[in-house]
């Protein structure tokens, strides 16, 4: 991807999601994704391997939106509070 293209996709995902709809999406990825828990699933490789697919396009929107994993529990502890 060029550099110009990749900059105008990385604006798109931050517009995206930092409105209040987006905001409640990228929660619930995390939630549903396995971002705060762990993606190994005993005995079931393939399992294994499609929650950290699954968990690498959450990181991946995350990254987008300069959003460190140390910052997560933070986002969702205050997120929980609001609701």
């Amino acid at each position: 991807m060029a550099a110009r293209k990749r900059g105008d996709v990385v604006v798109a995902y931050r517009n995206c999601f930092n409105s209040k709809d987006g905001k409640e999406v990228l929660l619930d990825l995390m939630r549903t994704h396995h971002i705060l828990d762990s993606t190994y699933k005993p005995n079931d490789h393939i399992e294994t391997i499609r929650r950290e697919g699954e968990r690498n396009v959450v990181l991946r929107i995350l990254a987008f939106l300069h959003i460190k994993p140390a910052d997560l529990d933070s986002i969702l502890k205050e997120e929980s509070e609001n609701e």
